[in-house]
């Protein structure tokens, strides 16, 4: 037997100045870089508004997250991790590093003018600083698309 339930349903539409935003306006917005592109973090004095579901022709992007930053409002890429290398790939930088070292410590005994343990250290530290942002980035990806869904009119 079918059977009909009722949902309830909560439509977030998007108003700016107590208008409605339409498609014309929304494509009008000028992009920007919700992160900081080095560092894979959440920029400064940043408002976020939620995420906007709309095609742009001569864009890749179908989600855009929206987004306010001193008092101007800008649409940028839901997903930055476009920009940002694997995590997975790093961790297995970072073993391979650690393996040499402990490899270069064990002979350092036998050949200290050829091994330079200082310098691995430091290629140690660079990758786990690496990985750090990777995790960073993964994690603002996260709390992006967890924003809630906006709809413009049309």
């Amino acid at each position: 037997m079918n059977k009909l339930s009722e949902l309830t349903v909560t439509v977030r539409t998007l108003e700016v100045n107590g208008k409605k935003m339409t498609q014309s306006f929304f494509r009008q917005l000028p992009i920007s870089r919700v992160y900081n592109e080095n560092e894979f973090t959440l920029r400064e004095n940043i408002q976020l508004w939620g995420i906007v579901r709309y095609k742009i022709p001569k864009y890749l992007n179908e989600k855009w997250v929206l987004f306010e930053s001193d008092s101007i409002l800008y649409k940028g890429d839901v997903n930055p991790l476009n920009n940002i290398p694997s995590v997975e790939g790093q961790e297995v930088e970072v073993e391979q590093i650690k393996d040499k070292l402990k490899h270069a410590q064990d002979h350092d005994k036998f050949l200290p003018q050829i091994i330079d343990i200082d310098r691995i250290k430091k290629e140690l530290v660079e990758a786990q600083m690496k990985l750090l942002k990777y995790i960073n980035g993964y994690e603002l990806v996260k709390k992006i698309k967890s924003l809630p869904q906006l709809f413009i009119a049309i």
